[in-house]
């Protein structure tokens, strides 16, 4: 697939194309929380149903004492049918929302948004640690918490890529709350030692 970057994307500024082999990515800048809230109530609607607000029990997916992880990422991160996937910080939520209700209304396209439609990977972990990682009661194994995080985290980054890579489109919300790597590490950023607001 080929990549397309573009530097900016606003309203009324696209008209998508029929889904084809070709894979579009766009960096939206200059967004806040007003840019889509005339939308943000449709898009409320559009995820109302969506999020599973009970997942199984840790337990319906061990047996034999063993965790069936193709099961766990299933019903935590299963896969759905969307032609765009936004990109996003926890704190920018409502922007991100709102925009798939603008680009249902507007275009008659369907939106994945994580955060709306996926249980959090520290819920999975918590269910997952309580079962296997207790040294005591108030005590968790070191070690195997190490384990357990990189094995759910991997689920997630799977499942994240897989959704990506079957939707038409990406947009990422470029904000003054999604810090990049790079700053986080520049000693001298104006973000060196601030937290990444990802959900994840």
């Amino acid at each position: 697939m080929i990549a397309l970057m573009s530097d900016s994307l606003h309203p009324g500024s696209t008209t998508p194309k029929e889904r084809s082999a070709v894979f579009r990515a766009f960096n939206l800048k200059n967004v806040n929380s007003e840019t889509f809230e005339s939308w943000e109530n449709a898009g409320d609607e559009l995820f109302s149903n969506q999020k599973k607000s009970i997942h199984s029990a840790i337990s319906s997916h061990i047996q034999n004492d063993v965790i069936n992880g193709l099961k766990v990422k299933a019903d935590w991160f299963g896969q759905g049918s969307a032609d765009v996937f936004i990109s996003h910080s926890h704190s920018d939520e409502k922007i991100a929302v709102g925009m798939a209700g603008w680009l249902h209304e507007t275009f008659g396209l369907t939106t994945f948004i994580d955060s709306c439609v996926w249980g959090h990977t520290n819920d999975l972990l918590r269910a997952i640690d309580n079962r296997y990682c207790m040294l005591n009661d108030t005590t968790y194994s070191y070690d195997m918490r190490n384990r357990s995080t990189s094995h759910v985290h991997m689920m997630l980054s799977t499942a994240l890529t897989q959704m990506i890579d079957s939707c038409e489109c990406v947009v990422f919300l470029n904000t003054p709350s999604a810090v990049s790597t790079g700053a986080l590490l520049d000693k001298n950023s104006e973000c060196a030692g601030r937290p990444a607001r990802s959900r994840w």
